[in-house]
């Protein structure tokens, strides 16, 4: 759902000096426990307006430069100005300026030229380092929750097959697969379905593209879920019912005709790649969705006793100080009618 943000929330800072100091505080702890630099990650809850440390990991970016050594960018000269935003990054670039609506015009981007276009995605990674610079009218919202669920997974994985030390290196999500295809790293972790098809995208054959998917290696963890909290369900059992008997319908709609379902999202973002979507999404039900544990237990539904392996294998392999009591997190409710759930193909 996009909701505009309102005029006087523009103009506010997002966190006030006592939120800065707070995590400031909690960066310096992390750090001395970790006995490193480290990339670290925080949320605010929207609506309690709580603050949290989503992801902490090794910095490998600012802590390899030269400590002696400060680069600095200046103007030389002044021209007539045509555009301000945000920058990423301190650097000054200068180049013709190509326009491109999709990665589907990448033969036109000369080397060295402005890239201007609407949003990138990770269709683009492959032609972005042809460009000397990139502007977009906004940003997207491709995350790396891929890299955090397969990172924050993998010691589960680790441990199912008896992996030894592992050194992970920090990058931007949008370069996983490139330096994978270079031989800078010798594996990376995310979403099979994004992954295998950006690693094609790069000319890595298919045949030589080896994945290890977590369930088929020890590791059987539910994947995405629909998360309410106790306050909003009590206040609201009709909206919880209501809205997981719309998500059943919609993902009925969608497995059963996932062309029409891309088709849809092609109305909505104008510059994505239809043919390499359908496929995408296609892997995605394939794999994730109708999966052989999904078809015995039902669409959406959940097996307390699976939960409790899921809960003693993360007890076991994080030292958790207490493990999760899978009636706790699980509450079937709500669930629509196993009929309506019956979406699954046979």
């Amino acid at each position: 759902v996009n909701i505009d943000t309102p005029v006087d929330k523009m103009e506010q800072y997002v966190l006030n000096n006592k939120e800065i100091t707070t995590l400031a505080k909690w960066a310096l702890i992390i750090e001395e426990h970790y006995k490193k630099p480290m990339d670290i990650e925080w949320a605010k809850d929207g609506v309690s307006n709580e603050l949290f440390i989503v992801q902490a990991r090794p910095e490998t970016v600012q802590s390899r430069k030269n400590l002696y050594m400060v680069k600095e960018y200046h103007l030389t000269g002044k021209s007539n100005l045509l555009a301000t935003g945000l920058a990423i990054g301190n650097k000054i670039a200068s180049g013709k300026a190509r326009f491109l609506k999709s990665p589907a015009e990448s033969d036109k981007l000369k080397a060295g030229e402005i890239l201007i276009t609407d949003i990138t995605s990770p269709d683009w990674d492959p032609i972005l380092k042809k460009a000397a610079a990139i502007i977009t009218s906004k940003g997207g919202r491709t995350s790396h929750a891929s890299i955090v669920a397969g990172r924050r997974a993998f010691p589960l994985f680790q441990a199912a097959n008896k992996i030894g030390p592992v050194e992970w290196i920090s990058m931007d999500p949008a370069l996983r697969e490139t330096m994978l295809a270079k031989g800078d790293v010798d594996a990376i972790t995310g979403f099979g379905f994004t992954s295998i098809l950006s690693l094609e995208a790069r000319g890595v054959k298919a045949e030589d593209i080896v994945s290890f998917p977590y369930p088929k290696y020890g590791v059987k963890l539910y994947g995405n879920v629909i998360i309410a909290s106790p306050k909003f369900i009590k206040e609201n059992p009709k909206a919880v019912k209501a809205f997981l008997e719309a998500f059943t319908k919609g993902a009925k709609e969608v497995i059963a005709n996932p062309d029409e379902a891309i088709k849809y999202v092609k109305e909505k973002d104008g510059i994505i790649n239809v043919d390499l979507e359908k496929r995408r999404l296609k892997m995605a039900i394939t794999d994730a969705v109708a999966t052989a544990d999904a078809k015995k237990e039902g669409f959406g539904a959940a097996s307390l006793v699976r939960i409790k392996e899921m809960a003693t294998h993360v007890n076991e392999v994080f030292k958790t100080k207490t493990p999760v009591d899978p009636t706790a997190v699980w509450d079937p409710q709500f669930m629509p009618s196993a009929k309506t759930r019956d979406i699954l193909p046979k």
